[in-house]
């Protein structure tokens, strides 16, 4: 079996040699593209939000204090959003979380103007 895959590297690398200049620049944007793609998908996937605001239970919907979302802002939270526009800089990344409860406590930043607009909700 290894020298199966030998004899594929080296025709890659043979066949590699032959591309002319042209050839390969015709590839690479096409390769860099996709690869970019990728990236930018995983990273989407990857992002974990923590909403820090106050438990609220509205039109059926439930959303409790340190509920995590993965994959960016919750799409069926969007009665809410449109009810309380200030509820979605409550979603915070999780790496962020540390940082965002001392904002909450702090007059004058974004969060805690948004924190105070859900009081009594």
């Amino acid at each position: 079996m290894a020298s199966k895959k030998t004899t594929t590297a080296e025709e890659s690398r043979e066949r590699l040699e032959q591309l002319s200049v042209e050839e390969i620049k015709e590839v690479t944007p096409a390769v860099e593209i996709q690869s970019a793609a990728v990236e930018s998908a995983a990273t989407v996937e990857r992002v974990q939000l923590i909403y820090i605001g106050p438990t609220v239970r509205k039109n059926g919907i439930g959303l409790r204090t340190n509920q995590v979302f993965v994959g960016g802002h919750p799409a069926y939270m969007k009665a809410l959003y449109d009810e309380y526009p200030l509820i979605k800089q409550l979603f915070v990344p999780v790496e962020n979380l540390i940082e965002a409860r001392k904002q909450i406590h702090m007059p004058g930043t974004a969060l805690y103007t948004a924190i105070r607009s859900l009081k009594g909700v």
